[in-house]
Formats: structure tokens, C-alpha cells, sequence
């Protein structure tokens, strides 16, 4: 069974703490649930509302969530990768000792 951070901390405030995602640029990040079974949005607003509340949503409700969850959609950061020196006689490696000039 998982316990959270506890089982690393030993801290008793961390027992069975975790940290929840972020629901930001939720409707571009299908599949959903934790299994990845529902590939669309609405499907697992549904699912959720049967297995998180006991409750069946309505067609109105699941529009109004997923309209909310759309509403935190914005524009995606721009990663660019850093561009490295290619490898060299005095690059450190895990391992190896660092090699002399001659």
C-alpha cells in the first residue's frame, strides 16, 4: 500500500499525503483516470462523478464541468532544449577518472 512521502520521511504528517495534479490544459492531456481508459474528457467526468461520489451526472452537468475544465486551458509553455558541447577528453564521467592532456 502506498503511504505518500511518509515511507521516505518517516515524518507523521507525510503518512498517506499526496500531491494532486494540476488541472491547467486538462482537456489537452487525454487519456485520463489512472489507468488511462477514458480517452475523452467527458467520459471521465462521468466516471469519476459514479466512482468518486456514488452520484450519475447529468449530459447538462458533464458539459458545465468540462466547459470549466476547458475555461483552464491556456497556451502551452515553449520548451527548448539546451544545446550541449559534444563530448570531450576532459568531460568528467560517473566512474572514470578525468583523463590528462598530453
Amino acid at each position: 500500500m502506498q503511504t505518500g512521502p511518509f515511507a521516505v520521511t518517516m515524518t507523521a504528517s507525510d503518512d498517506f499525503v499526496f500531491r494532486v495534479p494540476s488541472l491547467r490544459n486538462i482537456v489537452l492531456t487525454a487519456p485520463y483516470l489512472h489507468t488511462g481508459k477514458a480517452w475523452g474528457l467527458r467520459l471521465a467526468i462521468a466516471s469519476m462523478g459514479s466512482s468518486q461520489l456514488g452520484v450519475t451526472t447529468s449530459e447538462g452537468e458533464v458539459s458545465k464541468i468540462e466547459c470549466f475544465l476547458g475555461a483552464l486551458t491556456g497556451d502551452q509553455p515553449m520548451v527548448t532544449l539546451p544545446m550541449l558541447r559534444s563530448r570531450m577528453t576532459t568531460t568528467r564521467c560517473p566512474g572514470r577518472k578525468l583523463q590528462e592532456k598530453r
